[in-house]
């Protein structure tokens, strides 16, 4: 059986700090990456594409957005048009990702050769676990401007993957790695938790993806799925989208019948 996906990967483009203060320059990146190649070459085709910060099969997730296209011609259009063509101007970026998974520091070389193809200069940071977070949380004068950044829910609702990422209470308070703000945003994820009509609700949770579609704070990779293979004999488990990678299963309810 495969479960939902619900465990999403992203990199993540500090939204105020030069140089990515610049709207232009931010969706030049969104464009120069290479989806597919670490969707099939490094993922395996485990993840699906999607649109953030809402995952698929998650109420307030806008089919009618495509993700962001692979197409270096338009991300070197972007580039020129933000003020750095060819990348002429443009300093070094640092991308900052934690190196105790090998798919990640794949996905690190992969963004930092597609950036490269259009003029973007890239250099790589892995570090441990801990030491990532500790520069995630040093403020955004301090923390490197791009960054691997992945998402577990904690919680079923579509609260708790907005939060994450728009928070205007920057870290440490919060998480939001691209310490990105709107206020836009802010006023809509606060309001609609509380909303009763469910069409409002999913229209103002719509809002919110197509600001950030726009904004570009996030690069959004991927969402994993999980794969499970069982006996005929075996039931009674069912994903449970705050359990584990990939979804997880919930084997609470399990029982076996005769083979």
């Amino acid at each position: 059986m495969t479960t939902p996906p619900s465990d999403q990967s992203s990199f993540h483009k500090l939204f105020e700090p030069f140089p990515f203060n610049n709207a232009l320059l931010r969706k030049a990146v969104v464009h120069a990456i290479n989806y597919d190649a670490i969707k099939s070459g490094i993922n395996k085709d485990l993840t699906v594409r999607y649109v953030g910060p809402f995952p698929k099969g998650m109420e307030g997730y806008d089919e009618s957005i495509e993700p962001y296209k692979y197409d270096p011609e338009l991300a070197k259009q972007l580039l020129a048009q933000a003020g750095y063509p060819d990348g002429n101007g443009l300093p070094q970026i640092t991308y900052l990702y934690y190196s105790r998974d090998a798919s990640v520091a794949l996905i690190a070389q992969e963004i930092q050769q597609d950036l490269a193809n259009v003029g973007i200069n890239v250099n790589l940071l892995g570090v441990s676990f801990s030491t990532y977070i500790d520069k995630i949380l040093a403020g955004p004068e301090n923390v490197p401007e791009m960054g691997w950044t992945e998402w577990y829910p904690d919680y079923i609702s579509p609260d708790d993957y907005v939060v994450p990422f728009a928070n205007p209470d920057f870290p440490p308070v919060g998480w939001n790695p691209a310490y990105y703000s709107n206020p836009a945003v802010t006023e809509l994820y606060q309001k609609a938790p509380y909303i009763t009509d469910a069409k409002e609700r999913i229209a103002m949770y719509g809002e919110i993806t197509k600001t950030m579609y726009e904004d570009a704070p996030y690069a959004w990779l991927g969402q994993f799925t999980g794969y499970y293979v069982f006996r005929s004999n075996v039931h009674g488990t069912y994903n449970n989208v705050v359990i584990g990678s990939g979804g997880g299963l919930d084997y609470s309810t399990i029982y076996l019948t005769a083979a």
